[in-house]
């Protein structure tokens, strides 16, 4: 192996120096936007960022293993939480093993029953959960198929019926998936009316 050295070559550190203030300026103003902002209160119809339940173990959820696998986005939190690339939400929860829960505080604008579009992936068939609220199981199984790939994102669709106002809506990791074990990764859930009630 032969090593050369160009002798008229100069290093321009101010322009690297730019170059990397404006990297870490871009870094901080994209985890600005995307930062978890504390307790949010959704609005239905509308959609549910899966990634923002409400804080706190025993809380605002439940989690099979101590710390964040995914490295991403609230690391205060044990949740697994991982970037997603082509979802509808720049954050997913993933790792999702059978008996974990997330619960969100929502304000439902009117009683009714709602269609629910979930956004999720999983490479192999994924397993199921349901959503409840005041305790008790409220929607039709959401069976997650194999999409592909852990970041290849497919919507599947079910049914709740809602009571007006606030309350809040716990997500139950189901059964595992066969070929994966795991439920699967979730972006996103939105709900949209199907039809209101008085």
């Amino acid at each position: 192996v032969r090593v050369y050295r160009d002798l008229n070559l100069t290093v321009d550190l101010e322009a690297i120096e730019k170059r990397r203030i404006a990297r870490a300026e871009k870094f901080q103003e994209w985890d600005r936007q995307n930062r978890f902002q504390g307790s949010p209160i959704f609005s239905i119809p509308g959609p549910v960022k899966i990634a923002d339940f409400l804080p706190g173990e025993g809380v605002g959820y439940s989690d099979a293993d101590a710390n964040n696998k995914g490295s991403s986005y609230r690391l205060d939190e044990a949740v697994d939480i991982g970037i997603s690339i082509g979802a509808d939400s720049n954050f997913s929860v993933g790792w999702t093993q059978p008996g974990e829960w997330l619960t969100y505080q929502v304000d439902v604008s009117m009683a009714g029953e709602f269609n629910i579009e979930l956004e999720c992936a999983s490479d192999g068939r994924g397993g199921a959960l349901h959503i409840d609220t005041a305790d008790r199981r409220d929607s039709a199984v959401l069976n997650i198929p194999d999409t592909g790939g852990w970041q290849n994102w497919k919507k599947v669709t079910g049914k709740i019926r809602l009571a007006a106002g606030r309350q809040i809506l716990k997500l139950r990791m189901g059964q595992g998936g066969p070929d994966t074990g795991a439920v699967g990764n979730l972006s996103q859930l939105v709900f949209k009316p199907a039809q209101a009630y008085d």
